[in-house]
């Protein structure tokens, strides 16, 4: 019985294709052999994502777990490990504790920093956070507009709605103060 092209063993295929490409002129095929390596890398890519994402949400109950023996520390430096595997929440919580110096020295700029690629995965926490963080002039240059944006995409999570209106409304009256004293 005799094999067809197709039932060769792959090196046979490639070395086929090498030499028809060689005769025609013809990079279809080398095109083809590229394509399915790079799908076979998205893939392994995508494998490395998950991995990753696995043992950053490992990492976040461990975090939680030292939390709750009050091993601080720990629990921060677990956290850190988490967000730079690009968990959103790990990424919120170590915003938040260098933001406030709690189990890391405190560091405005760097907490703003984790902030904001938390609220880029849009976490609702982060956006208050860094509403605050404007409001204040914490990590960053006062900016009650940007302040007022972030409170604003906050608002639509039923769970920061009202802390988010009470800061619209806290915002609302500091513009208004600000604009009487500059006229």
């Amino acid at each position: 019985m005799e094999r067809n092209e197709t039932d060769k063993a792959p090196e046979m295929q490639i070395q086929g294709a090498s030499e028809n490409v060689n005769r025609t002129g013809s990079n279809k095929i080398v095109i083809a052999i590229w394509v399915t390596f790079l799908l076979g890398g998205f893939s392994w890519f995508a494998y490395s994502q998950q991995k990753n994402a696995a043992e950053a949400e490992r990492l976040l109950n461990e975090a939680y777990t030292l939390y709750g023996q009050r091993e601080i520390e720990a629990s921060t430096e677990l956290l850190r490990k988490s967000a730079e595997l690009g968990n959103a929440w790990a990424q919120m919580y170590y915003g938040e504790r260098l933001k406030n110096g709690f189990g890391v020295e405190q560091n405005m700029p760097e907490a703003v920093k984790w902030l904001r690629k938390s609220a880029k995965k849009k976490c609702t926490e982060a956006y208050y956070q860094l509403g605050i963080c404007y409001e204040n002039g914490e990590g960053v240059v006062r900016d009650l507009n940007e302040a007022e944006a972030w409170y604003q995409k906050a608002l639509d999570d039923p769970s920061f709605a009202t802390m988010s209106k009470i800061a619209l409304d806290r915002i609302a009256n500091l513009k208004s103060t600000e604009n009487v004293g500059s006229n």
